[in-house]
């Protein structure tokens, strides 16, 4: 996969769930196929507003078997949305991509970013149902998926929201600081930071 060098953004999320619905009027984010995915070459240097690396799994996770999953053998892609009540929901999958084994799961961590560059729009994505997070291993081929929730920005007054165009999502997998970036077309985040538009859940084996 081609890399992709962007600015600081996301961050990684680690340990355990997303969110739901955030109610509220207008349309939904655009339904996406899935989309191949890059990986960048500079971490997120964390802040209060991305998440937090190198926590991706629970306390209770082995630290023997498989290593863990890096970002190099892995893939991401979006699944197609389902919207409902002011939300649109999708599937990001992990891929293994390597030859060997390897372990994740937890959180990762999930930003829009646009510009052109990497620049991260809004808040990152915050962790919901950490109670379900669980070590995964991934055979070569293997998936993990992680529901994705993007609010709809129109749920928000303009002033409050700030509505700017992103490229896509930049997706850091559980315990790595590289990250991978799914491009999606017509899609509007909250330059805002206290607006918080996406919420993640943690990944779970794709059976």
């Amino acid at each position: 996969m081609n890399k992709l060098t962007g600015r600081p953004g996301l961050a990684l999320l680690g340990g355990v769930g997303v969110a739901l619905l955030l109610s509220g009027c207008g349309n939904t984010a655009p339904t996406q196929g899935a989309v191949s995915a890059h990986t960048s070459k500079k971490p997120t240097m964390h802040s209060s507003t991305t998440a937090q690396a190198g926590s991706g799994e629970s306390s209770s996770s082995s630290t023997s078997g498989p290593a863990q999953c890096a970002t190099s053998q892995l893939h991401a892609s979006l699944g197609a949305g389902d919207g409902a009540a002011g939300s649109t929901y999708y599937q990001v999958v992990l891929t293994n991509t390597g030859d060997q084994p390897c372990k994740t799961g937890g959180f990762g961590g999930i930003s829009f970013v646009g510009g052109g560059d990497g620049t991260q729009i809004g808040a990152a994505a915050k962790r919901q149902q950490e109670s379900q997070s669980r070590t995964i291993v991934l055979q070569p081929g293997d998936k993990a998926s992680a529901t994705l929730q993007e609010v709809d920005p129109g749920s928000y007054d303009k002033s409050t929201c700030k509505p700017t165009p992103v490229d896509g999502l930049r997706i850091y997998p559980p315990n790595n600081t590289e990250s991978l970036f799914v491009k999606q077309d017509g899609a509007v985040g909250c330059a805002k930071q206290k607006v918080q538009l996406l919420f993640l859940r943690p990944y779970q084996p794709v059976k």
